[in-house]
């Protein structure tokens, strides 16, 4: 297990007030608008998680088993390929990867909150997917899902169709490349999937403070490593794939921590 390990690779800066230049969130920031100081610098608040609290099954010897390529910023490689600069995880003992943002609290701001890239990408007619469970928590030990839901028509086979995993992260191919396409990781153009904690039920207790207050730690848990609350039975995947390759994950609005 790593606890608390700061992989000082990305070297987020510390989030400008100032938000002045993101009115328009749904659209890729101009070039002249993107100065990238290091990997995970916007600029602006779009910043990564930098910090690997727990991944278990790591091997930092072995290239897709490193989890610092899960917090070096993001490097897809467009709708028709994966991306290789991942952290994968296994269905077993490293079905789960927790990160957080380096003393830092990501809170609940104007439209999606966090981005999830994976690598999935299209083939046929369907896309190649390894589906993720988002969890988020305040203290890193009470946990909540973002809200998802498989609505297959039959939910013990697998359908590569993204529309069936509602929820899921794993499901849009990965635009985003920090050297070759570096546009605004929350716009739609960069791919990957948004949540928002606007989604969290109202239910006065750890709901509503993560609506309210934010978090500090991320766990993305591969989905098969979870059980479907329709079936009783673990959620179903793709049969030639393994487990989910993270690349990274970017969010809109952080405080620092308390």
């Amino acid at each position: 297990m790593l606890v608390m390990l700061l992989l000082a690779l990305a070297g987020c800066p510390a989030v400008d007030d100032d938000d002045s230049a993101n009115d328009d969130d749904s659209a890729a920031m101009d070039d002249d608008d993107v100065t990238l100081l290091d990997p995970c610098d916007y600029g602006l608040d779009r910043v990564c998680a930098d910090e690997v609290v727990d991944a278990p099954g790591a091997d930092f010897d072995a290239p897709f088993l490193n989890p610092a390529r899960a917090v070096n910023g993001v490097r897809g490689l467009g709708d028709d390929a994966g991306g290789t600069d991942v952290f994968s995880l296994d269905w077993d003992s490293g079905s789960s990867l927790t990160l957080r943002w380096s003393d830092r609290r990501v809170l609940n701001g104007p439209g999606p909150d966090v981005v999830v890239f994976e690598n999935p990408f299209r083939a046929g007619s369907g896309v190649f997917m390894d589906l993720v469970v988002v969890e988020v928590s305040i203290d890193g030990v009470e946990w909540m899902a973002f809200p998802h839901d498989y609505v297959a028509d039959d939910e013990l086979e697998y359908s590569s169709d993204p529309q069936a995993w509602v929820g899921f992260a794993g499901r849009t191919p990965v635009r985003l490349h920090e050297e070759e396409n570096p546009i605004d990781p929350l716009s739609l153009e960069a791919g990957g999937d948004a949540f928002d904690l606007d989604a969290m039920p109202e239910d006065g207790g750890l709901g509503s403070a993560l609506r309210s207050d934010g978090f500090t730690y991320l766990r993305l848990v591969t989905a098969p490593a979870r059980t479907n609350p329709d079936t009783g039975e673990p959620f179903v995947g793709d049969v030639i794939s393994n487990g989910a390759d993270i690349d990274g994950v970017y969010a809109r609005s952080l405080v620092e921590a308390d």
